[in-house]
């Protein structure tokens, strides 16, 4: 068949949509950010207004997205937007600080990945710029085999930060410590149902 070029491929559906805003939003770094946020702020209050503030600031940039992408439904990214409002130099500045913005974040996430495997499996801290090179890698491979392939990878990881991340916020409700307990000896609704209400 003949392909225009004016045309983009629709090889991608909604449900590789839906699973690119589920991991840009439950990433590795929502793991670590809010912590760090909540160590700085100090209080319950102030940690919730920070959480809907950022919720808001989101949504905003989410559906100006989705207003700019049905407008210029044209292939580039935040690159076609600016250079439509700020000329061609406007849009040369930001799509290579977008570019930036995009492979510093990916190096960070598995910088962050490599450095909870080295929790978990108590491997040596030296290895974890290797290992976090390794994951790259790895995961590039999957845009070398092809746009469907990588799209289906990018749903099944997808799905699967959505089980761990329901997975954790089950386990807050069903583990308890005990104040000044020691370590490992926590509760759980199954042992004492009394902590269900």
């Amino acid at each position: 068949p003949s392909f225009s070029k004016e045309r983009l491929l629709r090889i991608l559906g909604v449900t590789f949509g839906v699973a690119v805003g589920i991991g840009g939003t439950i990433g590795i770094g929502i793991l670590r950010i809010p912590g760090s946020v909540a160590a700085q702020l100090g209080h319950s209050g102030l940690i919730m207004a920070a959480w809907i503030v950022s919720g808001l600031y989101a949504f905003a940039g989410a559906n100006t997205y989705a207003e700019l992408g049905t407008m210029l439904p044209l292939d580039g990214g935040p690159y076609v937007y600016a250079r439509r409002a700020y000329g061609e130099f406007g849009g040369f500045l930001v799509g290579w600080s977008d570019w930036l913005l995009r492979t510093s974040s990916m190096a960070y996430l598995a910088v962050a990945l490599t450095e909870y495997a080295a929790a978990v499996f108590s491997y040596n801290s030296g290895f974890i710029t290797p290992a976090a090179i390794g994951v790259l890698i790895f995961f590039t491979a999957f845009h070398w085999l092809g746009l469907r392939v990588g799209s289906r990878a990018q749903e099944i990881m997808s799905l699967f930060k959505v089980i761990a991340f329901f997975a954790i916020i089950a386990a807050c409700f069903f583990f308890t410590p005990e104040p000044g307990a020691a370590p490992g000896t926590q509760r759980s609704v199954f042992s004492d149902p009394k902590l269900l209400f």
